[in-house]
């Protein structure tokens, strides 16, 4: 485990606590974080730093997972920074990675199947009947050349992207 700078543990500090607010704010418009939990807040951006978790990510995550258990409206500072849930975190994790990792090659496999048979991009883009995700459907489209309708599975690709680093890099290893 190396140290973190004093720098990157304020930033990691500041992410987590304004994550926080930010949801708190959802259900509590007047909450202001306490000055008295700032060095719990500290002391927990070590630990995520040293896990290598993107804190914005975890906070969401563990707010919601929080919120789902207790089924209250809230979701606590204390509650968020527990270690048993971040190691739960970090577990679900690799989980997640390992189902995106298999989607994507799902997806190529039934590409690449669909190209050798001879069948047409527009065609593939179009069926409705592949079990391909918008994000794979704009690929195929815009490598294709299809412009018109890659812009129409644009918006949903970018949905589908926005929580998976792994699918956006895919789709930039995909087009270059």
């Amino acid at each position: 485990m190396t140290l973190a700078s004093d720098v990157r543990v304020e930033q990691v500090m500041r992410q987590l606590r304004d994550r926080y607010c930010l949801l708190r704010r959802l259900r509590e418009p007047h909450y202001t974080p306490s000055a008295k939990d700032e060095p719990n807040w500290l002391r927990f951006a070590h630990k995520i730093i040293a896990c290598d978790v993107n804190g914005a990510d975890y906070v969401q995550w563990a707010y919601t997972e929080c919120v789902n258990t207790t089924r209250r409206p809230l979701a606590y500072p204390n509650q968020i920074r527990c270690d048993k849930l971040l190691n739960s975190y970090v577990a679900s994790k690799s989980e997640r990675a390992d189902a995106v990792l298999l989607k994507i090659r799902l997806s190529i496999d039934i590409l690449t199947h669909e190209l050798k048979r001879g069948r047409d991009p527009y065609h593939i883009v179009d069926d409705r009947f592949l079990d391909l995700s918008p994000l794979f459907r704009y690929a195929l489209a815009r490598k294709a050349g299809l412009s018109a309708q890659a812009q129409q599975f644009e918006e949903m690709a970018e949905l589908e992207m926005l929580g998976e680093p792994l699918l956006r890099q895919f789709l930039t290893t995909y087009l270059a």
